[in-house]
């Protein structure tokens, strides 16, 4: 009988007579392959991941043991699965994770038994949608609490096109459920919340009340009005690409006017020197001008979508209403004497 020693740190075998001769010489000759036995490891790994989730607000926990976990088997979907969410709820304001989250799905999937495959996909929309809308949420909140920084807009704007551009993907490259229209009144709906809310900020900020003309706040404020109203109106063009309702389109269409209203007409005030307050400054001729410029050429682009829309809808109309002819004709063809 040939008893074998097994090494405690990395699990190679040897015989007696091999650890005889390393005690003796010091090293030994191993031929072959060297297996090291990675799976107690591997089961601590899953543990601690699965710990980490099921503890909340650990996605960093996560998404580590989970990268463990594949660096190990690159086969386990689970941990696929778990490291494309908490990549997502990792997202900051200037990188939304969105990408990742679905790359890790497809993973996921790949390596997911054919039969439990549908189950993974129900439980992927729920914790997508629901991690989607919070990322969301969190960078729109950043942007209404300091509107004039430009670039929280535009990260504004890439959270929420990037969240329900992914969407329409999953829907047609992995057969989810997502009810696109519904998440696209909730897109439109919460911009438009936004908007209203950055706006109401630059209006405190800056001493607009109603039938005050005059009594506004220093440059710095007015500052902040004029490009709030800039971020605001990029987010409404960001919009156009992404609905297809007419009156959503509409409604954009109308903010987008209205807030280059207020930009073009805007002015700030200072005390005169017999007390009152009087105009002081304003955007300049050649501002103004761009700015209506911009305005002709978004609305441009909405009557432009809503002309294909209503297109599209004459067409189906046509295509029903022919759709019936053919139908009555096939009836009366097949009842000639009904018909007589």
């Amino acid at each position: 009988m040939i008893y074998k020693v097994c090494c405690e740190f990395c699990g190679c075998k040897f015989t007696l007579e091999q650890v005889k001769k390393m005690m003796i010489e010091g090293t030994v000759e191993v031929k072959g392959t060297v297996s090291i036995d990675k799976s107690p490891e591997l089961e601590n790994y899953i543990v601690l991941m699965e710990e980490a989730k099921n503890a909340g607000n650990k996605s960093k926990e996560v998404y580590e043991y989970a990268e463990k976990i594949l660096q190990i088997d690159n086969s386990n979907g689970r941990a696929w699965y778990l490291k494309g969410i908490a990549a997502g709820w990792l997202s900051n304001y200037d990188n939304v994770r969105f990408k990742e989250a679905i790359l890790c799905f497809k993973n996921a999937l790949k390596h997911t038994k054919e039969e439990e495959q549908a189950k993974l996909i129900e439980t992927f929309e729920k914790e997508y949608d629901h991690m989607g809308r919070c990322v969301c949420v969190w960078v729109g909140k950043r942007y209404f609490g300091y509107p004039k920084d430009s670039s929280h807009s535009i990260n504004t704007i890439n959270a929420y096109s990037s969240f329900i551009s992914t969407l329409i993907e999953l829907n047609d490259t992995y057969k989810t459920k997502f009810e696109i229209n519904k998440m696209k009144k909730w897109y439109y709906d919460d911009l438009n919340i936004i908007c209203s809310n950055a706006m109401d900020y630059a209006n405190k900020e800056f001493g607009i009340k109603p039938n005050d003309d005059y009594n506004r706040s220093n440059k710095y404020n007015y500052d902040t009005y004029i490009q709030t109203c800039l971020n605001n109106i990029s987010i409404f063009k960001s919009m156009i690409e992404i609905l297809d309702e007419k009156n959503q389109l509409e409604n954009i269409k109308k903010s987008i006017n209205e807030t280059t209203d207020l930009l073009i007409n805007s002015y700030s005030t200072t005390r005169g020197s017999y007390g009152y307050y009087v105009k002081d400054l304003s955007l300049t001729d050649e501002a103004k001008a761009s700015n209506r410029k911009n305005c002709s050429e978004y609305c441009k682009l909405i009557d432009d979508k809503l002309k294909l829309i209503l297109e599209k809808e004459n067409a189906a109309k046509r295509e029903k209403e022919e759709a019936q002819r053919q139908a009555n004709l096939k009836y009366w063809n097949e009842h000639a004497e009904l018909k007589k």
